[in-house]
């Protein structure tokens, strides 16, 4: 199992180059809206993944009843 890492915003404060991780910046042209992932392309095929935040491990699961499941 590999691990995603994910990055979070808090929607309350701007985006500016001090918070934004490198590579991702934004221009006054594009929205700030949240970036959407499929659930299936982000458990690629297995019914668990780790997801890594501030150096804790989380696990996103898929229940049997199609439901995800996040917990650390």
């Amino acid at each position: 199992m590999g691990i995603i890492r994910i990055i979070v915003h808090d929607m309350d404060k701007p985006l500016t180059a001090a918070n934004t991780p490198a590579g991702q910046h934004r221009t006054a042209s594009q929205p700030d809206t949240p970036r959407r992932l499929s659930a299936d392309d982000l458990l690629a095929g297995q019914r668990r993944v780790l997801i890594e935040h501030r150096g804790q491990a989380y696990t996103l699961s898929r229940t049997r009843q199609d439901k995800l499941i996040l917990t650390k």
